[in-house]
């Protein structure tokens, strides 16, 4: 967020402190490890760390790179949008 608000992107306030459940902080934590400096995440790059923290099991790691997969086309739908924000 700060790299974005850094680059000029509008971010907006939130009334609440957004809550993130627990079993979602591994995901959350290692998509902003993951990402590259240009947002993407190479999928070789998501197994290793899977390897890493010993994220074991077939319906474990599917849904592991399913949520990464999914924050990485939410950054990138945001970043799309403030680009034609910033455009206009």
């Amino acid at each position: 967020m700060q790299d974005a608000e850094r680059d000029g992107f509008e971010i907006p306030e939130l009334e609440e402190e957004p809550e993130l459940f627990s079993d979602l902080l591994q995901v959350w934590m290692a998509f902003g490890t993951l990402q590259s400096g240009d947002g993407s995440i190479n999928f070789s790059d998501i197994v290793s760390y899977m390897d890493e923290e010993s994220i074991d099991g077939d319906d474990e790691r599917s849904t592991f790179i399913r949520l990464i997969r999914h924050l990485q086309y939410v950054r990138s739908d945001f970043d799309t949008k403030q680009l034609k924000k910033k455009g206009k």
